[in-house]
């Protein structure tokens, strides 16, 4: 294979985002092709629109505009919020808390009948990582304990307590949740947001976890994640054992009525500073939903998105494979307050395309110019093809068991790692 010059590249570069802006990447003008025939529903899917409500959409949302707004896109799957933090739905699965404002309407089962009678497919979106206070007095067994054994808040919502991993939350209540969806509206797939993440572990002092760190590590919880512990390296272990046994279980169970349904996770925006180990979450996965929004940093290099998406196709071996970004800057003051440069999301979105991923454009607010008369909050999945090959090789644990010495420049930093190992 020849090599690139930097002319081809700009070239190349310069042509992507000509076809990104026309709103049809890579020429696919439709939702289907007839090279799509005996594959999964979920790999030939093209544009995939997003609808999260929060807890008082039930008194003003429209969700015949809304689904006819999809439409308008030319999406063929929509994703729904459902629940798991805040049911959408008069859910009667106990400690699922239901919307305050639901009164007589079901918003989720509005929105995937809805769906369903424009011929969309449906994901249900999830959250498993918190629950609310009746639920911690029922259940305080399903909860992450501080060292100090009080449970752990999340921090911009008081009223919400972190979940364990290792309790029955994850095995008996979200299961219950999901069959619950199933059994009402059978979704064709089920999506976790925030979980499982590719960021550092974090160690729960509950009483279930304790007893998990003294029979399989032979010691107690740290006071803190430290890779240098072997004891810690050991729970590494058992830590990455348990999101790959919870993984198959939530499949299984979105499988139960459907057998084509899926359940995939968001394996979160690490690219390079993965805490988790990727591979045997790539063995199992059907999708991989990378979140990198932005460069969230002055210290994260401009190519991270890129060497995520190798990362990401080197472990799915060909399967599904998307990226979201957005028009927000995921840098300080965080949580889409500031727009990001226009620039800066165009070179994010062309690393997604580059690499093989499927971009999946969200904003807030004003339109943005790279539509050009077509939206791009949906998501491109399939049809594209590799130019290029570019090896990346990084070991699956690096961040985890290497310390990473401070320094000014990221540059220096990514020598030393490189080096390193």
């Amino acid at each position: 294979m020849p090599p690139v010059t930097r002319r081809e590249f700009i070239t190349a570069s310069a042509a992507s985002l000509a076809i990104l802006s026309s709103g049809d990447l890579l020429g696919l003008s439709s939702v289907s092709s007839s090279t799509d025939a005996g594959k999964p529903w979920y790999s030939t899917v093209r544009r995939c629109g997003q609808l999260n409500f929060n807890e008082s959409d039930p008194l003003t949302v429209d969700i015949d505009a809304w689904m006819d707004y999809w439409v308008s896109l030319k999406v063929n799957a929509v994703m729904i919020g459902g629940g798991g933090i805040v049911a959408s739905y008069p859910t009667n699965v106990p400690y699922h808390h239901r919307s305050q404002y639901l009164g007589s309407r079901d918003l989720t089962g509005e929105a995937i009948a809805a769906a369903r009678k424009r011929n969309l497919r449906v994901i249900v979106r999830m959250d498993c990582n918190y629950a609310y206070q009746d639920a911690l007095k029922a259940h305080p067994e399903w909860f992450h304990r501080m060292p100090d054994g009080s449970p752990r808040l999340e921090l911009e919502a008081s009223y919400l307590y972190k979940t364990c991993l290792f309790s029955s939350y994850f095995t008996e209540q979200m299961p219950a949740i999901y069959r619950e969806l199933q059994q009402r509206y059978s979704p064709d797939a089920i999506f976790t947001n925030g979980w499982p993440g590719t960021a550092a572990l974090e160690v729960c002092h509950c009483v279930n976890c304790k007893k998990i760190y003294q029979e399989q590590t032979g010691g107690v919880p740290p006071a803190t994640t430290n890779a240098k512990s072997p004891v810690y390296r050991k729970y590494y272990k058992v830590y990455m054992d348990r999101i790959i046994e919870i993984w198959k279980l939530w499949d299984s169970t979105a499988k139960e009525k459907n057998p084509e349904a899926i359940y995939f996770g968001d394996l979160g925006g690490a690219g390079l500073q993965m805490m988790k180990d990727l591979k045997p979450i790539g063995d199992i996965a059907s999708w991989y939903a990378g979140d990198h929004q932005g460069r969230g940093g002055a210290n994260v290099p401009i190519w991270e998105c890129a060497a995520q998406g190798r990362i990401a196709q080197s472990v799915m071996g060909g399967k599904t494979v998307t990226n979201i970004d957005g028009a927000y800057s995921d840098s300080q003051p965080k949580w889409r307050h500031v727009s990001a440069p226009a620039a800066e999301i165009n070179l994010w979105m062309a690393q997604v395309a580059a690499c093989g991923m499927v971009p999946w454009h969200h904003w807030l607010g004003a339109r943005p110019k790279i539509t050009a008369g077509a939206s791009l909050q949906k998501t491109f999945m399939g049809g594209l093809r590799r130019m290029r090959s570019i090896s990346a090789i990084v070991s699956r644990c690096l961040r985890l068991l290497y310390f990473i010495p401070r320094a000014p420049s990221l540059f220096i930093v990514r020598k030393g790692q490189a080096k390193e190992s």
